[in-house]
């Protein structure tokens, strides 16, 4: 694999781990609203809910990428 070639599919890698991970840890995202703001107190209660089988989609992106990020270093 030429250089081009391994900075291509380390981007691409880093993407499908940063999207994995945004499916993963959706549910816990910490939005940053402070509650004392009056603007925000309808928003009060109302917390975004990743469903589980974005969640699993989530995981199987983050093993296909370590998978293939080991196969590119020959440690599989």
């Amino acid at each position: 694999m030429n250089v081009s070639g391994g900075l291509v599919l380390m981007i691409a890698l880093a993407l499908l781990v940063l999207v994995g991970l945004n499916a993963v840890g959706g549910a816990y995202e910490d939005t940053g609203i402070n509650e004392s703001d009056d603007a925000y107190q309808s928003m009060e209660g109302s917390k975004e809910v990743v469903s589980p089988l974005f969640r699993v989609f989530g995981y199987s992106i983050l093993g296909i990428g370590a998978f293939v990020t080991l196969r590119a270093f020959k440690l599989v």
